[in-house]
């Protein structure tokens, strides 16, 4: 039996921006200037991809920013969640999680959030106590009107969409009664990360932090 509140320090963490920016670093060098500069920007909370060679190296830099609130996924095994969770990271994102997973998660106190593709993800996430899920991909008018049916056929769940590619976007899926918040890479793209543009990737951040939602 999963606690009803799993999702509670999710939400908590959504309340601090409308926007969660997607990052892909190549070089640890770039960690904690790139944090800076979203911080400075009004997005405190960001997602980084664990992928990355240095992806553990990358959190562990990042967190030394005052400030941050850090996400890394996709996490799948209960090592995973120990791993992140040691480099600094808040919380953790995955597809559906294992039971093991989820339980992990609980265990060292690492927020979880899970993504859902259809309403019958939503439905079993939420059976779990997952009352916020990541809804991808969310790249079209036609994910927009699949967000709109999920709030009419699972009103108490909330969303964030992801994905999402341009400030236009954000701004229709954040309308949208169900969205908590949206992420996506437009406002730290790759190519700006490569050029070491903070200055511009600030300016990106703070169009982004004063999205109405």
């Amino acid at each position: 039996m999963f606690p009803a509140n799993t999702s509670q320090p999710v939400a908590i963490l959504c309340a601090l921006a409308p926007v969660i920016p997607e990052i892909t670093i190549d070089h640890i060098s770039s960690a904690k200037p790139l944090a800076r500069a979203l911080v400075l920007g009004g997005l405190p909370v960001f997602e980084v991809s664990s992928r990355a060679p240095a992806a553990l190296e990358i959190i562990a830099e990042m967190a030394e920013v005052p400030g941050t609130q850090i996400g890394a996924g996709p996490i799948v095994h209960p090592s995973d969640a120990h791993a992140v969770k040691a480099a600094g990271a808040s919380f953790g994102v995955s597809a559906i999680p294992s039971a093991k997973l989820q339980s992990a998660c609980e265990l060292i106190n690492l927020a979880l959030l899970p993504t859902a593709t259809r309403e019958e993800d939503a439905r079993h996430l939420n059976v779990r106590g997952f009352s916020v899920q990541r809804f991808a991909p969310a790249v079209t008018a036609t994910s927009l009107n699949e967000m709109k049916k999920l709030g009419v056929s699972t009103p108490l769940i909330r969303f964030i969409p992801t994905g999402v590619a341009s400030l236009e976007l954000a701004r229709e899926f954040l309308s949208v009664s169900n969205t908590l918040c949206v992420s996506g890479n437009w406002v730290a793209p790759h190519k700006l990360i490569i050029g070491k543009t903070w200055d511009k990737i600030t300016e990106l951040a703070k169009k982004a932090a004063i999205l109405p939602r």
